[in-house]
Order: C-alpha cells, then structure tokens, then sequence
C-alpha cells in the first residue's frame, strides 16, 4: 500500500523492491557521520530488563527493534507507517523515486520526451491530435489522413481538402473518394459534405455524427457500427475495468510501469538493485551502496560487493593501487591501525570502516577486563575532540556473546595510561563507554580490541554512536565519608585510608599528600597513575593503599587540586587527621621477632607449598612441603633432603601441615577418615626414618586437619578440623606428644560458629584460631567459655592459615601472636586482653599463595616460603 506521506525527490521516481533503499542514505565515509544535532538518547547501548538493547542516536523502537524512522521504508516517520513499492523513505516521509528518463508529474512517472499530458515538462499538454516527441507537441496524423493547415483531415472524404489539401468542393457537391461529385459512392453516406462510411468511423459510427468516445490510455473504435475501446500503444487496463462506465480505462503505462513492466503483472526486482522499467523492460536503475551490476546481466541484479573488493573498489574494474586496500568502497592505507591513521568520531552515529592487522597499543587488555580475556587480533585507534566543555558517550554495536574492550585517555595518541573509561562487556549487543568530560578543544583516543580467543574480529564497518551534554551547572562533589575517622587512633599501624565523595572524582587531577609529625611524607600526583591510589568503580571513593606508619605519629592527609569526573569542577581541599596507635608490643623489641629478613635457596623449580616448620637446634632444620612433598634445608643452608622418599612417604601421608618438637617430626594428612591422620617419620631428629600411623580416633573427625601446633608445657600436640560448613561445629584435638604408637586422640572442645579454621595457637588459658571464612582470628578458652573475635583485619585464607605464640614474661600467656595471611606476616599484642591490638609486620613475597610460617622458639625465628623464588625465608 502507498503510505499516506508522499513527496518527490529531484522530481524523479523510481520503482525498487522495499528495504533496499536504505541502504542508499547511510553515510559511509569513513570517520565521518552524519550531522543529527539531536541529543540522541544518552544511555545508549545499555540493557532493558526485557534483555532489548536501548535505541541509540534517533532511533526508535519499532515491533521491538530499533530501527531509523528517517529513512526505513517499513516505519517511515512513524512506526508502521509503509511505504509504497516505488517509494523510498527520505527524512521520514515516503518518496518516489524514478529511473533516467522518467521525471514525477502527477504523482506518477512519466517520460516528459512522450508523454502527451507533460510534453516536455509537468503540466505542458498536447492539443487533441498532438503527439509529444522529443518533449515537443507535434501533429502526427493517422495514415489514411493528412495534415492541412494544422488539423489532421481525409482527403478522400473532407470537401474543404478533397484529394488534396485546400482543395474545396462546389455548392451541392461531396468528396468521395478523393473528387468532388454531385453524390457518394455505394456504401458511404455524406456527413457533412464528407461521404464516410458508417461502420467503421468512429467519428460517425451508425449515424453522421455519432462519436465513439474513449477513457484515458484508451482510444475509441466503430466496428460495424458500434462503438468499441481498446488500449492505446503501451497502456493496459490491468484492473479490468475498461468497460466500466466508472473504470478508469487503461491506467497503466506498462513502458514505465514496475509493477506492470511490459504487461500486467509482471514486476520487477533484482538482488542487491533497486530496479526500474524502461519502454516495457525491467531495468537496474541503481545498485545499493557498495554494490555494482559489473556483468550486466539484469537477472544476477548487482550481483558485486565493490566495499571491499581491491580489484572492484567503488566501481566496477576501480584496482587499488599497490599498498592500499578496498574499505567502503575506497582505496586507503591502513586506517585505525595505529595513530598515524586514527579515525576522528563526530557526534551521532558513525559507521567506521578499518584495515588493522596488528595489535600496536593494547598489548594487554585495559584494567576493567577480566584477567582471563587477553586481546585477541589488532587493537583500534579512534579519537573524538571536544567543541565545548562536554561529557562524551561513545557506544559500539557489537555482537552478543563476544567480549570486546575499550579504553580511552586524554594522554598523547599510543600512551593508554592514565584511563579516563574503561569498558569490557560480553553478553550485551552493545559496549558502552562510561561518559568521561572534555575540554573545549581537548582530544581523547579510544582504543578498541577484541578478547575472545579464535572468534571473529572487530565488525568492519563498526556502528559507533557519540553522544555529548554540554557543560553546564552540574554539582561540586563532596565528601560523605573519611577513613580513618578524623581525630581518631586506629587500630592498626598500617590504616587503609580512604574518602568518599557523593559524585565521581577525576583519577588523573589532582595531589594526595599523606604527612605525619615523626617524618612521614609521602605525596601522590594522581596524573602520574601511581600504584598506591586506587578507586572504586563508581569513581567516588580514593584508597591509599596500606603501609606500616610510625608507632604514635599523628598523621594528616590532605587532597587538593582535585576536580570532579564530570565537567571539571574544581573540588575544595579536603584534609584530616588521625593518629597512629601505641601498642603494648612492638616486632623486634622486649624479645618480640623482629623484621630482618635472610633467604635460603633451595633449588627447586616449582611446589606448591602448604606447610613450614622448624626444630629448635640452632643448626638443625627447616621443613617445608605440601600435599604431594616434603623436604627439609639446613638452617644455615646448603642442599636439601627429601624426606617424602626418605621416610618412604607417599600423598596420602601428606597433608596440610606438619609438626616439629625436639628429634620428632609428624605429618597430618588431609583425609576426613577415622584413620591415618597422623603419622610419625622420625624420633631422632632424621638419624633413621619411619611411616608410623601415630594416632587413633575413638570418633571421626568432623573434617579433616589443616592446622596443628605441639605444646610442649603441656605435653601434647593440638589439631584443628576445617570446618566448611555454619551447620556443624569446628573442632579441636590433641595426642601426647612422645607415645607409643598407637596414641588415643583427645576430643578437647567443639567451637560453634566458626569456619574453615586452619591455624592453631594453644598457651595455658586460651586456644587462639586463624580461620579464614571472615577474615577472624578467634580466642576460645581451655576451659569452658564463649569464643571471642579478636581481630578482623588480617588477611585470611580458606586454605590454609598459621598461628604462633609467643610468651614474653613467661607467664603461660601468650604476649604476642604471629599470624600469616597473604604474603605477609602480622602480629597481634595482649590476644588475650580486653583490646588485643593487630597490625602488619612485614611482607616478604610479592605473591599471594604463601601459606607455611614456622616458628623455632629457642632460636626466636620465623620461617616461611616465597614460592616465586623457591626460598625459605627466615624473619628475626
């Protein structure tokens, strides 16, 4: 059907096959748009609830797509507005559009060089018994008549041009036959003076003066003395109407008509074209951009990509030259593939054609990518420079289920850091930037890369829509929340600090300054991207990352310069203080460990460590190992000893944890049985070696050991279960230390509410857990009694945590703990006080998954392990 709008476009129409015509509008140069001066939609590319993409840069949804109402021909300027088969969609209102040589007169095509209603131009008419040629009104007389001064007349039977023209007949007298006689011959009748014959004239048909009359398209004929019509020439009555009185005769001009090209019926269509009819011949009239009709052949339709094709480059047989290649239709150098060639985005959409093949900048993917996408395939260069003070948004069309990943920074083109957006996405259909502020004049780069290993590249052309709000009074962000809190005393030597703003901050404006009355000060310029400063991923809240501060300085931050992450409002400085407390213990001082640090190799290349331990002869050993192994090195270094083959151990001696006291060392492997968790492998120290299945169990476990620590006032050896679950009790365990195998193990006590406990201290009056489910460090007494959290602050793990005592004043109470978590060793003063204090004591791998810390008591030294280095690692 015709849609109810209708406009002409350079006075021409064209019959095409619907949708294809689209393709005609789309600008395609490449890294230009078009010019919409709309605000578009500004959170284009996000996610409706229903999983639909929102509609981008003046688009509207339609029958749930998104869809250009500007120039698709199914919804043009309104949604299920459709527009006719020989119309195209132009600025939202259905439009004809013709093949060369027919222009729109009327609403309909027509050829003006034939056409006797529009000879020459719309709305010239010929004169009855004119014909239109070569745009001109001419008479063109029938073969039986001639012309004479003007009209078309018989010189066989006019009596004013009898046998020639100007040739008049007498009073009384008729033409017949071409000569003046006083009657006409048998079977004419005179009419007028003129002997015609009444059966077959159709200006006198039956009668003298009777006229067969004839609709538009159609002319009048008399056969046997009635009136008939038929078609005129190319004209058909593909209605089937011509007899009707309120037909409308033989309508349609099967020359010109697409619908109807040569004969009812027939219309036409061809691939990739929009098509045409031309004297009754279905045409191409017009490829679809990037297509060419190279052969020809109407039948194949424009049968030829040339967007792509360097031999067809734009145009049929167009070869680009050496170095370049074919990209929306023109020959080109690379283009997005590194700075030299950066594509400039403008505002609104965009359809950006590239030729990248190597990936120049994103080497690895931008900050907000999971750890596991790496790129994959080039990396794109694009830029958009401001025109005003505007907050940019920049969305990319891309396929669902592919992670793509972006960035953008203000820094020179090729320098990725400092970010100012981020984005990795995989299930949604688009890739939003987050919106970034620039000045007038200011420039960003957009890096553009995809992570998925083997899938398919970037789309080429990309779709990417820009969006931008000017500058105006937006708010100044300020503060909601500082820590520490001002004025306060911490609980730890090493704080994270952190403030909190109501609105995105800039990461790359401004100074931190961190300054203290006994010498601290560090200063941070946020352009520099310094590791120490991080933000959250709404960009409203900056952390200093931690680090051990003086014992009672007063400290002072302060952050000045800084400008708010929208629009550049500057933000007043914020500054506060806090001290630093003053515990009761201190590393390295009144017998504490101290923090000097010595290193052993090993000379293995690779273990995955759980467990270290240590005898208390001062040339004695250092054991270390894991589930699957189990070494020893001297203290003083030098080559290490297998003790798995030693011993003749295998994995399912081995375990968690291992225990040293005096010449004894015992293994606790990981198992949930009843059996087999404890195993004796010497009791002289590694003078001989044995596999002795040391402990029995009058019940099973809950779970299986990870923690375990010999207690030698005390005589016994105390085990701790891994408990996962918030259902079923963590419990302790102990055997006697020096027994006769088998020893009968001790159910102590049950502790509720605690989980995935694997570190265990034990002095007189109190059970101290490391347990890694909330990050607590948990105090239980011997006899019975609620357990107490002690600390929150350390980093714990559910694998595998360690916790040591150390009792200072020799009172049976442990003074200060030390506890491994993440790398690092902490400690804790008066753990069994009304305020134990914890706090960092040095970090000692820059890896994460250190799990072993030993302790020699005699000698006063922690041992742990840096798996990056295969080290053992002494603390005193």
């Amino acid at each position: 059907m015709t849609a109810p709008q209708s406009s002409t476009w350079n006075g021409k129409r064209m019959t095409m096959t619907r949708k294809l015509w689209m393709s005609l509008l789309v600008a395609t140069v490449v890294s230009v748009s078009g010019c919409d001066d709309s605000p578009g939609v500004p959170d284009g590319g996000l996610v409706q609830p229903d999983g639909a993409r929102l509609c981008t840069g003046g688009e509207t949804r339609c029958d749930g797509m998104c869809v250009d109402t500007t120039r698709d021909t199914d919804h043009c300027g309104a949604c299920g507005n459709v527009c006719g088969t020989a119309e195209a969609c132009l600025d939202g209102t259905c439009t004809l559009v013709c093949p060369d040589g027919q222009d729109v007169c009327d609403g309909r095509c027509v050829d003006l060089q034939t056409d006797e209603a529009h000879c020459g131009a719309c709305g010239d008419t010929c004169e009855p018994g004119e014909t239109c040629s070569a745009g001109a009104c001419a008479l063109v007389c029938p073969g039986d008549q001639t012309e004479c001064d003007g009209s078309c007349v018989s010189t066989g039977s006019d009596p004013e041009n009898c046998g020639a023209c100007t040739t008049t007949c007498g009073a009384g007298e008729v033409c017949d036959m071409g000569s003046c006689a006083l009657s006409c011959s048998f079977g004419l009748t005179e009419c007028d003076g003129a002997c015609v014959d009444l059966d077959n004239n159709p200006a006198n048909c039956g009668t003298c003066g009777f006229t067969c009359e004839a609709p538009d398209g159609a002319v009048g004929l008399c056969a046997s003395r009635r009136c008939r019509v038929a078609c005129d020439g190319a004209f058909a009555d593909c209605n089937a109407d011509l007899g009707d009185a309120s037909g409308d005769g033989c309508e349609i001009d099967t020359d010109i008509d697409a619908d109807n090209c040569g004969a009812c019926g027939v219309v036409c269509g061809a691939a990739n074209a929009v098509t045409g009819c031309t004297t009754g011949a279905c045409t191409i009239a017009m490829c679809d951009t990037g297509w060419a009709d190279c052969d020809m052949d109407y039948t194949n339709g424009c049968e030829l990509d040339v967007s792509f094709d360097d031999m067809n480059c734009g145009a049929c047989g167009n070869v680009c030259p050496a170095g370049e290649s074919c990209v929306l239709s023109a020959c080109t150098g690379p283009l997005a593939e590194d700075c030299s060639n950066a594509v400039a985005l403008s505002m609104g959409a965009n359809t950006v054609g590239w030729l990248a093949t190597t990936n120049d900048y994103l080497t690895t993917a931008p900050s907000c990518t999971p750890t596991f996408a790496d790129p994959d395939g080039p990396d794109l260069v694009m830029s958009y420079t401001a025109t005003v003070d505007e907050t940019v948004d920049i969305t990319f069309d891309k396929p669902t289920s592919t992670r793509w990943a972006a960035s953008a920074s203000t820094a020179a083109c090729g320098t990725t850091a400092p970010e100012i957006s981020c984005v990795s996405e995989f299930t949604a259909p688009t890739l939003d930037l987050p919106p970034f502020s620039l000045r007038a004049g200011e420039t960003a780069y957009i890096y553009l890369v995809d992570t998925d290993s083997g899938s398919n590249p970037l789309d080429n052309p990309l779709s990417v829509n820009v969006t931008t709000t000017a500058c105006a009074s937006t708010p100044t962000p300020m503060v909601t929340a500082q820590s520490p809190m001002p004025g306060s005393t911490t609980a730890t030597l090493a704080p994270e600090i952190s403030v909190t703003f109501d609105n995105p901050i800039s990461r790359i404006v401004g100074t931190v300054t961190v300054s203290g009355d006994m010498g601290t000060s560090d200063t941070y310029d946020l352009s520099m991207a310094p590791p120490e400063i991080s933000f959250d991923t709404a960009g409203t809240t900056l952390t200093v990352a931690s680090r051990t501060y003086n014992t009672g300085e007063r400290l002072t931050v302060t952050l000045s310069g800084l400008e708010s992450e929208q629009c550049f409002q500057p933000i007043p400085t914020v500054n506060w203080s806090f001290s630093m407390p003053v515990p009761s213990c201190a590393p390295g001082t009144g017998g504490a460990v101290g923090t000097t640090t010595a290193r052993l190799a090993t000379g293995l290349s690779f273990l995955t460590e759980y467990y270290v331990a240590a005898d208390d002869v001062p040339t004695g050993w250092v054991y270390f190992g894991g589930t699957g192994d189990f070494y020893r090195i001297p203290k003083a270094g030098g080559a290490i000893e297998d003790v798995e083959a030693l011993a003749g151990l295998t994995f399912t001696n081995l375990g968690y944890e291992a225990v040293v006291v005096g010449a004894e060392v015992y293994t606790i492997d990981s198992t949930t049985s009843g059996s087999g968790r404890v195993y004796r492998v010497t009791t002289n120290g590694g003078l001989t070696w044995m596999t002795e299945d040391y402990a029995t169990f009058a019940t099973t476990p809950a779970d299986d050991f990870r923690g375990a620590t010999a207690v030698p006032s005390l005589g016994r050896i105390f085990f701790v279960t891994h408990e996962g679950s918030s259902t079923v009790d963590t419990e302790i365990w102990s055997v006697p230390i020096g027994g006769v195998a088998p020893v009968a193990a001790t159910l102590e006590r049950s502790v509720p509410g605690v989980q995935n406990c694997s570190g265990i201290a034990v002095d007189n009056t109190n059970y101290y857990l490391a347990c890694g489910t909330r990050d607590e460090l948990v105090r239980v007494p011997i006899a019975a009694g609620a357990p107490t959290v002690i600390s929150t602050t350390i980093p714990l793990n559910t694998t595998k945590n360690v916790v040591h005592g150390q009792d200072l004043d020799m009172d049976g109470a442990f003074d200060i703990l030390y506890v491994n978590g993440a790398d690092s060793v902490y400690f804790v003063c008066d753990p069994g006080g009304a305020s134990p204090f914890s706090s960092l004591m040095l970090t000692y791998s820059p890896g994460t998954s250190d799990y072993g810390l030993g302790y020699d008591r005699v000698g006063n030294v922690l041992y742990s392990y840096d798996d990056d280095t295969e080290e053992v690692v002494s603390i005193q």
